[in-house]
């Protein structure tokens, strides 16, 4: 791929982004403005992640990620350098209702799927070589990786300290931000001229023992940073909504629903991530960090859901 190749692409992903990231801000601007995401009422039952990892097992649902991770993702590819992976290992998800966008594969998902497309593209051999690649490199990073595991490509079972099982977790894409948070135990959508109902019956997949001091269904406490991150999400699976409806009625946001934008990122980033393959670099916990400075100087470190939407 020449500059100018590059160059086209590179103002196809922007073009894609600045038409989603459009869109988005003029819902969150109303949401935000209207009040329209609240708290529970009278809640006074507190949560606390026991670190189970029931929500990053993909067995039957998957982690989207959104135009707004992409461009939170650009914004620090000079300060990490695994961002070309994050944005080269995402496939194209759709929920019941036809939305679709982009998420994060299970382990399973990703082995199955690479191998597959490095056997249709044996007639170019680069592609062959950038999919070996990601997955050379989701091995490093995570040494428990699992061709047959149904949990996420950057969940690690051993990994143990503030982030828990997650290897990105610094980075990891507001679904997961926002979850069990943006469920009704803790959050309600108030939609103007209708009447509130509180449904506490759709459950995050937390076990009971999360919640202190009661019971999930008198209602979760939120801070503001969560609720925060709640109308984040909630704004960012609208504009995936809306986005698609306009794409009935419209040919230029069809073209842009229609992008793909997956072989767009592999195409851009596969130089970054042939060199990124081939460097020695793991993801620590802090303890394992210490320990590895005092065995071997020469080697480098670097630390560091939602089930299928249903009709709202």
């Amino acid at each position: 791929m020449d500059d100018s190749d590059e160059s086209e692409i590179s103002e196809m992903i922007n073009s894609w982004l600045d038409a989603n990231m459009e869109v988005f801000g003029e819902i969150l601007e109303e949401w935000e403005e209207n009040n329209y995401v609240q708290p529970f009422l009278d809640s006074k039952v507190n949560f606390q992640c026991n670190d189970c990892g029931k929500c990053c097992n993909f067995h039957d649902h998957w982690v989207w990620v959104y135009p707004y991770d992409m461009v939170r993702w650009l914004q620090k590819i000079d300060e990490e350098e695994k961002i070309p992976l994050f944005l080269s290992a995402l496939f194209p998800v759709e929920d019941l209702d036809g939305i679709s966008g982009y998420g994060l594969p299970s382990q399973r998902e990703i082995s199955e799927r690479y191998d597959e497309m490095i056997r249709q593209n044996k007639k170019n051999p680069l592609v062959q070589k950038t999919l070996r690649a990601i997955l050379s490199y989701l091995r490093k990073i995570n040494p428990q990786f699992n061709p047959k595991s149904e949990f996420c490509i950057y969940y690690s079972p051993n990994l143990s300290g503030k982030s828990g099982h997650c290897l990105i977790y610094p980075y990891r894409p507001i679904q997961c931000r926002s979850y069990p948070y943006d469920y009704p135990q803790f959050t309600k959508f108030v939609i103007p001229g209708l009447e509130e109902k509180e449904n506490t019956q759709d459950s995050p997949m937390c076990p009971e023992e999360t919640y202190i001091g009661g019971s999930s269904i008198n209602g979760v406490q939120i801070s503001e940073e969560q609720l925060e991150n709640v109308i984040i999400e909630k704004a960012n699976y609208k504009t995936s909504a809306v986005i698609y409806d306009w794409s009935q009625e419209s040919e230029e946001w069809n073209q842009i629903k229609e992008t793909d934008l997956c072989d767009l990122l592999l195409q851009y980033f596969h130089k970054d991530i042939l060199v990124l393959s081939r460097e020695k670099r793991f993801f620590q916990d802090d303890s394992q960090e210490k320990n590895q400075k005092k065995k071997d100087a020469n080697k480098t470190h670097i630390a560091g859901k939602r089930p299928i939407r249903k009709k709202r």
